[in-house]
């Protein structure tokens, strides 16, 4: 997250829309409890499960592209340096984004894996070992840009409704736990509820509704237990209870089989309870939580994310420190009543928030970042929070394009040469043992991509300049023209013994709502290691988009030395 797309979630970085202030989330946290919330708390589950002692110190790795490209993107020659530089940093454990659609394309008719996948989620597990880093897995990330997949949206859309493709899913849950076992460097996996996002509940889904109220005391079921719930009007509660239960009982449990410390992330935002006037207006009357989901089966931590955001107004606000740990310790707080004392793992722990579209957050500014770290040992230690992990510890730009670095030959890519006629890959790629292909593109040959929506926000005309940006080894010297969609083509100069990124900025055009980038050589020959078209860089504030230091990197370093010592820092409180 970000990666977002409305009417997706933002990933990590969540829509707020339904964010109270902080105040009435503790009276909430600390009084009754909502309509159709059970009060049963199991034992608090030991932090022993995971045979490590605490902190854990983690990021999100993406390799130089991101999330939604990650296991297809990232090149095998740069991965040990990546994850050295991970470790100089002073993390202990990084974290692995394990795409539904990447590693299973078709899930009906049930089923098809992709291979390739799985064999470069070893590769990633093999030099993790090497050097010295521990993982944890989210398994099932929703995002994926895979041909054969269909769209994210409508793939989750289809999870959540029909028993068909849950149990496709938990087929995908095996293989991974397969490819896990006997990895002791692998500490935990989890899934999480963005991944598994419930909009609508369609008739098909009827079966799995009644078996849910047969689940509730008689006292809690809907006064019409055959009507299927919405999330936007007064049915609301119990639409946001079925999901729960659905997230926990029909996917996480059986996944907790085939996978045993398999924990589960929880939805720590509220949602609006609605109440709808005779003249068919609505307001929000009040607030609905998901904290049935905080008492998950198993002895695996409670998996969380943070941002500036939680509990804030939200009104476009800059929070000074201080401000900013009060939330974060009321939300630890309201996750210790909920969970029965469970240990916490915070999974992503985002201090930079600007995704597009959610400017309304608040924020913390750059001088509150230092001084809010230094006081988060604080509170993170205080709460026996077992670790922290940053979304992301590289800056990344948010580009649309599959298979951009060709780890996965031409898919997804049409390469023709002066003439319009294909060329095969055995004329295109170049390879090399521990190294992924490179694409060499000669005078008049052209590469385009096509794609739409389906990806997520494309670039196109707006405040935002958009850029393009190539990975490319020239000894001669080569001049590319570059073109996305009806935009206005642009030229990029390589000079002889160019070795590295260069990018230029661009004019992306959408047509028909689908947008076709396109290289063509005008001159000389290039060696293209990978690509990118994006109109924003999501900013983490460790490491730049090129993996230099970035403005917060002493900050987080401190912190991570902090984190790691017994005793508290002396000015705790």
């Amino acid at each position: 997250m970000p990666p977002t797309s409305p009417p997706w979630p933002s990933t990590p970085l969540r829509s707020v829309r339904w964010i109270p202030a902080l105040l009435p989330l503790l009276i909430v946290a600390c009084g009754a409890q909502p309509a159709g919330e059970s009060a049963e708390i199991p034992p608090p589950a030991p932090a022993e499960a995971l045979a490590v002692q605490p902190p854990i110190r983690a990021t999100h790795w993406f390799g130089a592209h991101w999330a939604k490209n990650l296991i297809n993107a990232y090149r095998r020659e740069d991965v040990a340096g990546e994850f050295r530089t991970i470790r100089e940093d002073g993390f202990d454990t990084v974290v692995l984004l394990v795409s539904w659609g990447d590693f299973q394309p078709v899930y009906l008719p049930c089923c098809r894996e992709d291979e390739r996948a799985f064999q470069r989620l070893d590769f990633l597990l093999d030099e993790a070992e090497r050097q010295g880093l521990r993982v944890m897995l989210r398994i099932g990330f929703a995002w994926s840009f895979h041909p054969d997949s269909p769209p994210t949206l409508e793939r989750v859309h289809v999870l959540m409704n029909d028993v068909r493709a849950r149990a496709a899913f938990q087929r995908f849950v095996g293989r991974v736990g397969k490819a896990i076992e006997g990895r002791p460097q692998v500490l935990m996996s989890f899934m999480s509820w963005e991944d598994q996002w419930l909009r609508h509940i369609e008739p098909i889904a009827a079966e799995d509704y009644a078996r849910f109220i047969a689940s509730l005391p008689p006292a809690e079921r809907p006064p019409d237990p055959t009507r299927l719930p919405r999330a936007d009007d007064d049915s609301a509660p119990w639409f946001h209870r079925y999901w729960d239960w659905l997230k926990l009982e029909e996917l996480h449990r059986p996944a907790q089989a085939q996978i045993p410390l398999l924990g589960y992330e929880v939805r720590s935002d509220k949602e609006p309870r609605w109440q709808v006037d005779a003249a068919g207006r609505r307001k929000v009357a009040g607030w609905i939580d998901h904290r049935s989901t905080y008492r998950q089966p198993g002895a695996v931590p409670l998996v969380m994310y943070w941002a500036p955001f939680w509990g804030a107004r939200n009104e476009g606000e800059s929070l000074r420190a201080e401000e900013s740990l009060a939330l974060l310790g009321g939300m630890l707080a309201e996750a210790s009543a909920w969970s029965g004392d469970r240990p916490v793992f915070i999974n992503q722990f985002n201090l930079i928030d600007n995704t597009p579209g959610h400017e309304h957050n608040a924020t913390l500014p750059d001088d509150q970042i230092a001084p809010f770290l230094r006081g988060a040992v604080c509170v993170l230690k205080n709460h026996g929070v077992l670790g922290a992990g940053l979304w992301t510890g590289r800056d990344y730009e948010e580009s649309p394009l599959y298979n951009p670095s060709f780890a996965y030959g031409l898919e997804g890519w049409h390469l023709v040469d002066g003439e319009g006629r294909a060329i095969p890959e055995g004329e295109a790629l170049l390879t090399a043992p521990e190294r992924d292909p490179h694409l060499r593109l000669r005078r008049g040959e052209v590469l385009t991509q096509a794609f739409g929506r389906e990806r997520g926000r494309l670039p196109h005309r707006d405040d935002r300049p958009d850029h393009a940006c190539v990975d490319a080894l020239s000894p001669g010297g080569a001049r590319l023209r570059l073109q996305a969609g009806g935009g206005e083509p642009v030229e990029l100069a390589l000079p002889a013994g160019h070795a590295g990124r260069a990018c230029t900025t661009i004019d992306s055009h959408p047509v028909e709502d689908r947008l076709a980038f396109r290289v063509e050589a005008l001159e000389g020959e290039a060696e293209l290691r990978g690509l990118w078209l994006f109109d924003h860089v999501q900013d983490g504030g460790l490491r730049t988009v090129d993996n230099r230091p970035g403005r917060h990197h002493h900050a987080v370093i401190a912190f991570n030395e902090a984190m790691m010592r017994s005793e508290l820092p002396k000015d705790c409180r």
